[in-house]
């Protein structure tokens, strides 16, 4: 996943890591865990890459002179580009992907973490029948609610969800009552939780707001315990 993220700027410290942590890979899991969730935040937040990989070239050397031994302490001393809950949530909650931009597998990513988290399957992108389904339409003719302006709102997280790649071609740009009805008959529980009488912008932020919350629960960062 870390490729996924083009987290290049954290194998300085994967790889100063593995010798010390070679003979417990249990640690050396719960560091890759660790590290995830740094750049997870960090991509979210948009931490500028300069400081990712001035920060991790720091901890490899730390770790080469023997300094930091844990994968908490490991974890901690990135703390400079380790976001708080709260920065997290803030940009999660403003999250604009393109599903058909060159982040595609960054939001499928992102979509299957919060499937999963919501009691749903796991989903394989690659084999599954699932695709990105946006609730607004790429070219909403009949939504009166959304201004041009708002219509921009089509690629937030919060106007995105998985669907059967045969139901949403059947439904296109079909009206909101429509597609709410198919919603709810979807194997997917991010899809079947969509479930506002209409939809407007004020949906797709409250929505987004919801996903914000829940992704900073399954982002979590812990290093408290020092070993």
């Amino acid at each position: 996943m870390l490729a996924v993220l083009g987290a290049q700027q954290y194998r300085p410290v994967i790889l100063a890591a593995y010798p010390v942590l070679a003979a417990r890979p249990e640690k050396f899991a719960r560091l890759l865990r660790s590290i995830l969730v740094i750049a997870v935040r960090a991509t979210v937040v948009r931490v500028n890459t300069g400081d990712v990989q001035r920060a991790n070239q720091s901890v490899a050397v730390r770790i080469a002179r023997g300094e930091l031994k844990s994968p908490n302490a490991i974890a901690r001393a990135l703390g400079e580009i380790t976001q708080t809950d709260d920065a997290f949530r803030s940009a999660f909650a403003v999250l604009d992907v393109d599903p058909k931009g060159p982040r595609k597998r960054w939001l499928r990513y992102l979509l299957g973490e919060l499937e999963a988290a919501s009691g749903g399957a796991v989903i394989d992108w690659d084999v599954g029948d699932v695709s990105i389904e946006h609730v607004l339409p790429e070219n909403p003719a009949t939504w009166d609610a959304f201004s041009h302006e708002d219509r921009l709102l089509g690629t937030r997280l919060g106007n995105l969800t998985p669907l059967e790649r045969a139901v949403n071609a059947q439904l296109g740009s079909a009206p909101f009552d429509a597609k709410r009805a198919a919603y709810q008959k979807s194997r997917y529980a991010l899809t079947r939780s969509i479930v506002a009488e209409e939809w407007t912008p004020e949906s797709i932020r409250a929505r987004q707001a919801q996903l914000a919350e829940l992704a900073t629960k399954v982002w979590r960062m812990d290093v408290s315990d020092p070993s």
